[in-house]
């Protein structure tokens, strides 16, 4: 109980954070034909629900450890970070409307480049403040990369 009492705000922020993660997979619906009627490499969906849960438990960790940092420090130049992860949320969001419902291959391409860049831009400012915890975006860059590639194949080929 002892723990709860000293890390309650911090859990709060990390299930807070996770909650806005997993919101957007209520109201989009993934069309699975669409998907597999494009020409080029296609993963099987459970690799996407298996990474997309790590790294939004990870970024739920991080999230909520730079939120207690600000709460802490009150630290303005936290706020630029701030800015990007809200930035890469939003563009996370846009990407399963463009791609599956409007099927907008070069805008989903797009959404994907903005989220790779907005990732690495706060990985960058996080080694400002603490490198260990800058691991945790290590999975998302990678994997942003993999799915930047994995859009512009999908526009270049159909």
């Amino acid at each position: 109980m002892n723990f709860i009492k000293k890390y309650w705000f911090s859990i709060l922020c990390f299930v807070l954070s996770l909650l806005f993660y997993m919101l957007p997979n209520i109201f989009f619906k993934i069309d699975k034909e669409f998907y597999y009627s494009l020409e080029g490499p296609h993963l099987p969906p459970i690799v996407f629900i298996i990474v997309w849960t790590v790294i939004y438990i990870l970024m739920s960790v991080f999230n909520a450890y730079y939120i207690n940092l600000y709460k802490e420090k009150r630290n303005n130049s936290l706020i630029k970070m701030f800015v990007f992860i809200g930035i890469n949320y939003i563009a996370n969001i846009l990407y399963v409307p463009l791609f599956f419902m409007l099927q907008n291959l070069f805008l989903s391409f797009v959404v994907c480049l903005v989220v790779l860049i907005t990732i690495c831009l706060i990985a960058l400012e996080s080694l400002i403040y603490n490198k260990k915890i800058t691991l945790i975006t290590l999975p998302y860059i990678i994997w942003s990369i993999v799915g930047t590639v994995l859009a512009i194949l999908f526009y270049l080929q159909n």
